[in-house]
């Protein structure tokens, strides 16, 4: 059923006391893209099905930062849904953004970050490695270090070559079995 192709989402947040500028919050994103080229990953319908090819000519993604922290209590809590709502209605896999980080100062030394991402892209798994390096680049920027990650493992575009050929190598009482 393809009513709400776009809004087949997972998203996250977590808290920080601090943030950094926006600008500084976009390069570690830019980094994290970068790092894992599988985030940029537009879609294009053919007949039936969808097709995901890496696009590194377009950016696939979005950071907002707003402050709340001016509001009433139930006021913000009001805005925080409506523009987490937002991120998560207005995710597009044909033409981008994918993913979303919205970032929220609510309090004086709080902020929330709202991470969306479209389940093509993420799952349970992929989302601990990505949080991982997200802190890890976060916290050098805090302490000004350089922002760094550990080398890079393969590529989206390698791993799915790599299964390819891996499956055209398999036996045919395996595929049997698996099938049956």
């Amino acid at each position: 059923h393809h009513t709400h192709l776009h809004h087949w989402n997972q998203s996250i947040v977590f808290y920080k006391e601090k943030c950094g500028d926006i600008e500084t919050i976009r390069n570690i994103v830019a980094k994290l893209v970068q790092h894992h080229s599988g985030l940029m990953t537009l879609f294009k319908k053919h007949s039936l099905t969808y097709v995901g090819n890496i696009d590194s000519q377009n950016v696939t993604w979005s950071v907002t930062y707003k402050e709340l922290d001016n509001l009433e209590e139930s006021v913000r809590q009001r805005e925080i849904d409506r523009l987490e709502e937002q991120a998560q209605t207005t995710l597009n896999i044909l033409d981008g953004p994918i993913m979303k980080l919205v970032i929220i100062k609510e309090k004086t030394n709080l902020y929330r970050f709202f991470w969306v991402i479209h389940h093509l892209l993420i799952d349970t798994v992929s989302w601990h490695i990505l949080l991982e390096d997200f802190h890890t680049l976060f916290d050098h920027m805090t302490e000004n270090h350089t922002i760094a990650l550990p080398t890079q493992t393969s590529s989206y575009k390698d791993w799915s070559i790599f299964l390819n050929n891996y499956s055209k190598k398999i036996e045919k009482d395996i595929i049997y079995y698996w099938k049956n």
